[in-house]
């Protein structure tokens, strides 16, 4: 498969799948985002949305999981809006959101690409 490089908007979005995903399975870094990112920062508005709902259930000392997310995002009438219940699962959940920097916007196909340099011998 030839290589394609993967455009400044793939590449935020995946950054955005990986960081709100990560803080879905495993908030306890959430403190440290939360002052610094904003939810207009996202370029995702599914994200936007959804890091709204963690921002608000952390800064009232509530527990964030995906349950949780989508109570507050349920509560605000964005649920569908954010993805709904299976986009929050998938971000929580997902091994190729996690690992594969050309993953796909949900479950499928994953692509792969060589690191810069892996054949130079450095």
């Amino acid at each position: 498969m030839p290589y394609r490089p993967i455009s400044l908007e793939r590449r935020i979005y995946l950054s955005e799948v990986r960081l709100i995903g990560g803080l879905l399975r495993s908030p306890r870094g959430l403190s440290h985002f939360t002052a610094r990112l904003q939810p207009l920062d996202f370029y995702d508005y599914r994200h936007q949305l959804i890091w709204a709902a963690m921002v608000s259930l952390h800064g009232r000392g509530a527990p964030v999981s995906v349950e949780t997310v989508l109570a507050e995002l349920t509560h605000d009438a964005r649920d569908d809006d954010a993805g709904g219940r299976s986009y929050l699962t998938w971000l929580a959940e997902s091994e190729t959101a996690r690992q594969n920097p050309s993953a796909s916007e949900g479950p499928g196909r994953r692509q792969t690409r060589p690191r810069r340099g892996a054949n130079r011998g450095t």
